[in-house]
C-alpha cells in the first residue's frame, strides 16, 4: 500500500529522489548527478538532525549515497535500477 507521509521530510527527500533515479535509468545522467546531490544533502541534513554517525536514518543514507556514487561510472550505471525500483517501492 502506498504511504503518504506528507509530514515527514525524509518521505520528501525519497519523493524527490525516485524520479531522478527514474530520469537517469531514462537515460538523462544529469538526474543521477542531481540525486547524489540530493543524497548528500539528506545525509548532512540527517546528521546534524540525529547527532550521531550512528543512528540508523544515517547509515541508510550514507550507504545508499554510496551505492550511487559506486553505480556512477558509465559501466556501473545498470547498478542505478536496484535503487531506483527500491526507492519507488
Amino acid at each position: 500500500m502506498f504511504m503518504i507521509e506528507y509530514k515527514d521530510i525524509g518521505w520528501w527527500y525519497w519523493l524527490v529522489t525516485a524520479p531522478l533515479l527514474t530520469i537517469g535509468v531514462l537515460g538523462y545522467e544529469p538526474g543521477f548527478v542531481l540525486a547524489i546531490g540530493l543524497t548528500l544533502f539528506q545525509l548532512i541534513h540527517y546528521v546534524a538532525r540525529e547527532k550521531s554517525i550512528k543512528a540508523f536514518p544515517v547509515q541508510v543514507r550514507f550507504w545508499y549515497l554510496l551505492l550511487l556514487i559506486v553505480a556512477f561510472p558509465g559501466i556501473m550505471q545498470w547498478l542505478y535500477w536496484a535503487p531506483c525500483i527500491g526507492t519507488w517501492a
